[in-house]
Order: structure tokens, then sequence, then C-alpha cells
């Protein structure tokens, strides 16, 4: 399979763990449903629209590259042996159901530059890590 194809097919499958349409996206990054539709199928991303989509994901143009050579162009799942051991190894992480997929939550940090730092720790490992920024029930972002 080519590079642009599994690198297309990546972002698809990011689409669809994090719950987002093409309409979503276009809505994200300013343009039509139609022109996402279009860039999709015929797989023509110039760098700063792949840019665009990337952060519309919340992941950089280095870890798509690196999901898709860690990945082999193929969506990861853990097996239950995997699973055990991502649990052994630490204990404390949670496996919450999330955008259509399950995620495994591994904590809950006061300081964005600190869930970043350890996030930063996970992806040098191969791991896809998101932070979120917590809101109590019943108040909005600031």
């Amino acid at each position: 399979m080519d590079e642009t194809r599994q690198l297309v097919d990546a972002l698809k499958r990011c689409l669809k763990m994090r719950g987002l349409t093409y309409r979503t996206l276009a809505e994200r990054i300013g343009l039509s449903e139609a022109s996402i539709k279009r860039i999709f199928s015929q797989r023509s991303f110039t760098l700063k629209r792949l840019e665009q989509v990337c952060g519309a994901l919340e992941i950089s143009v280095a870890e798509l590259v690196r999901m898709v050579e860690k990945e082999g162009g193929r969506a990861t799942t853990l097996s239950l042996e995997q699973e055990q051991a991502l649990a052994a190894l630490l204990p404390q992480i949670a496996k919450e159901p999330r955008l259509g997929g399950e995620v495994f939550v591994v904590g809950r940090y006061f300081s964005q530059n600190y869930a970043e730092t350890i996030c930063s720790w996970y992806r040098k490992a191969g791991f896809l890590t998101v932070t979120e920024q917590y809101t109590e029930p019943g108040k909005s972002r600031a």
C-alpha cells in the first residue's frame, strides 16, 4: 500500500475514533463538507491542509506518520494479553468508553504542562496520547 493511502486511512481512523464526521471536520477547519470529502477521496492534501486536519484531530503530523509506521497502516487494538500487561505495568490506568471506542485513562493532573510532559513519555514509547482539560459538571470552560 502506498504511503499517501496509509496516511489518509490513518486520518480516517482518527476521525472515527474521535466520533467526528466530515461535516464536523469541515466546520473545524473552515471548509465545506464537499471539499473535505473530495480531499479525502482524491488524497489531495497540501502540507498546510494536512496540518489543519491533524490540528482539528488534536494530533501532530509527526504523530500521524508514527501511527502509520508502527501500525503498518492497520488499526491498532490490544489483545487481552496486551491489555493485561499494560494494566500490570500501569495499575492506575482505567479503561473507559469514549468516542466509539475505548481508551486507557492514565491519570488526571492539575497542570497542563505536567500532563503534556507525561504524554510526551508515552509518545516516545509509541502510544498516541491526548490531553483533555477537565471541566466540573455544570461549569463551562473559561
